[in-house]
């Protein structure tokens, strides 16, 4: 059994309020937060079809890989989706 990993390159981005966030949902970007080990949480953002795309084919690890930095293994804790369209809205 090969151990198979996905791989997404996202950009950073600055959290700017909950105004920003809402007009960059409706341009169908994806908002997210990388956490964990001893390194600050970085925010990044993604277009929600790919996002969509690299979920479906993806294990349980997800190659994060921001703003051309070398990429990390990180795992999907949490994916926050629209009650009413199921869109998903965080990650």
């Amino acid at each position: 059994m090969s151990e198979q990993s996905t791989a997404l390159t996202v950009t950073r981005r600055e959290p700017a309020g909950s105004r920003s966030a809402r007009r960059l949902r409706r341009e169908g970007i994806v908002l997210g937060t990388v956490y964990g080990g001893s390194k600050e949480p970085v925010s990044f953002q993604i277009d929600a079809r790919v996002l969509r795309n690299a979920l479906a084919h993806s294990g349980a690890v997800i190659d994060l890989q921001v703003d051309g930095s070398a990429a990390e293994p990180v795992v999907l804790k949490e994916r926050v989706r629209h009650p009413v369209t199921g869109d998903t809205m965080r990650v």
